[in-house]
């Protein structure tokens, strides 16, 4: 969770309407608890100020002067009341373009604030993260159209024709060879954001089956590519013969490492 902005209200009662009810009304806003009169969002929305925010039993409004014209609804996922959360997704959100303001309202069955209780009033993201950097758009209608303080997801070509040699499996060889891969985290991870091309023409016919390296997650950035194919000798006189791999018969090939989809920040 990130605390994007703090308010502190005592709330004040004007009927049956309770918490901050304007500046000539009762209730008070403050930065600090206790602190003087200071209804200003600059954290959360720079230039704008709360503007009223009160409940009855069965409706929580809060209203948000938007000085700047940059009053969204977004930047913010829930705001507590004390140990109160309401989800900013929860709330119906109207902007009236007449008074400059925006409201959310949350239907409530009780009333949140009690006269002359004063309370902590925090807007929270459910990210860890703190303020968002980037450029975002909206429409008319307060919807995020284009946002580039997300995380972009990418198409990373991270190396080109990477040589990569394997042993044959004969007797007391490794037949693999570990290759560093950044960012790799689990087999799924690599079948779903990595991507091998074999560059070169492949393998002379003593291996058979022209096959490429087989290749599997090993460890955190490490992928292992594992000899595949068979070892057989030239064909001479329309037969063949085989024989074990050997020494003579490692092989390498050729791979463009292609990383998609990963998040970069």
């Amino acid at each position: 969770m990130a605390v994007v902005d703090t308010k502190y209200i005592t709330a004040g009662q004007y009927y049956s309407v309770v918490g901050y009810v304007g500046s000539n009304l009762p209730g008070t806003i403050s930065e600090t608890s206790g602190g003087s009169q200071d209804n200003n969002l600059d954290d959360l929305y720079p230039g704008a100020d709360v503007y009223s925010f009160y409940s009855t039993t069965a409706a929580l409004d809060l209203y948000v002067d938007d000085n700047s014209n940059n009053v969204t609804n977004s930047g913010w996922d829930f705001v507590k009341i004390g140990t109160a959360s309401f989800n900013r997704t929860d709330a119906t959100y109207t902007q009236d373009y007449a008074t400059g303001r925006d409201n959310w309202r949350w239907a409530v069955t009780s009333n949140p604030f009690v006269n002359g209780t004063t309370y902590e009033i925090s807007f929270e993201t459910t990210s860890s993260g703190g303020a968002v950097y980037g450029f975002q758009q909206f429409d008319s209608a307060g919807n995020l159209v284009l946002d580039s303080s997300a995380p972009v997801k990418t198409f990373v070509v991270y190396e080109q024709a990477k040589s990569i040699y394997v042993n044959a499996p004969y007797t007391g060889s490794t037949s693999y060879t570990d290759v560093t891969v950044p960012g790799v985290t689990s087999q799924q991870d690599l079948d779903d954001n990595y991507v091998f091309i074999r560059r070169d023409g492949g393998a002379f016919s003593i291996w058979g089956a022209d096959t490429t390296h087989g290749y599997a997650y090993q460890a955190p950035n490490t992928v292992r590519f594992t000899w595949r194919g068979t070892c057989e000798t030239f064909n001479i006189g329309g037969g063949s013969s085989y024989r074990p791999c050997n020494i003579s018969d490692a092989h390498t090939q050729l791979f463009d490492i292609i990383i998609l989809g990963k998040d970069l920040h």
